[in-house]
């Protein structure tokens, strides 16, 4: 007999007890996933992920630094991506706003927003672990912006190169389409869609990853 697939593990950090606990149930009951932790500031989280090295990290934003040295959720969410960059990190956030996206250039590669109706956290979160991305409307349309200003006025790091798919992804987001829809309309799968959201994102952040490096070897 074939074995059952393995449950997705996943580490959740969350500032507020009740929602933590409500992610936690939402994942569990869903069937697919296995909860390894859960973390209450941000340096707990990023120590529990860093041992724990789980498949999947749900980070709120907003986490506090607790007794140890890391600041926010933001923080977390970049030493994960630096340090265990095999694990694929959700930011959980209030909206789609600087905060959510400042999540992204740390290295989310999906964004949880809580209060989006449309939104399962254990959808999202399956999507992720199949290798998509997570994107959001105020995401898709600031890398765009991002971009173009890039073009502009280009740094020492060239601006990411984005396919013409993953530009048609990122424009239709930007406008509040969502990746169903996105698919049906191009006679492709969602997940399809997802993968190359994914690569948009994963490219904004190795910019932004890469301007880190430089500034770290000048000492800025």
């Amino acid at each position: 007999m074939p074995r059952p697939p393995e449950p997705v593990t996943v580490v959740v950090a969350h500032a507020d007890p009740g929602r933590r606990d409500q992610l936690v149930r939402w994942l569990e009951s869903d069937g697919r996933f296995a909860v390894l932790g859960q973390a209450d500031d941000a340096s707990r989280a990023t120590a529990l992920v860093l041992d724990a090295v789980p498949d999947l990290g749900f980070i709120d934003v907003d986490l506090g630094p607790g007794s140890g040295p890391v600041a926010d959720g933001i923080a977390a969410l970049a030493r994960l991506a630096a340090g265990r960059p095999g694990v694929r990190l959700v930011a959980v956030t209030e909206g789609d706003d600087d905060r959510a996206y400042a999540a992204l250039v740390a290295g989310a590669i999906g964004c949880y927003q809580w209060d989006d109706p449309s939104s399962s956290a254990a959808e999202l979160a399956a999507g992720v672990a199949r290798g998509e991305g997570a994107l959001t409307a105020g995401w898709a349309g600031r890398i765009l912006d991002e971009i173009r200003w890039l073009s502009r006025e280009p740094g020492p790091v060239p601006a990411p190169e984005l396919t013409p798919t993953e530009q048609e992804v990122l424009r239709r987001t930007s406008k509040g389409t969502r990746s169903p829809a996105i698919a049906e309309l191009h006679g492709v799968t969602t997940h399809l869609v997802n993968v190359h959201a994914g690569m948009a994102i994963t490219k904004v952040w190795r910019h932004h990853d890469d301007i880190r490096q430089l500034q770290r070897l000048s000492g800025g």
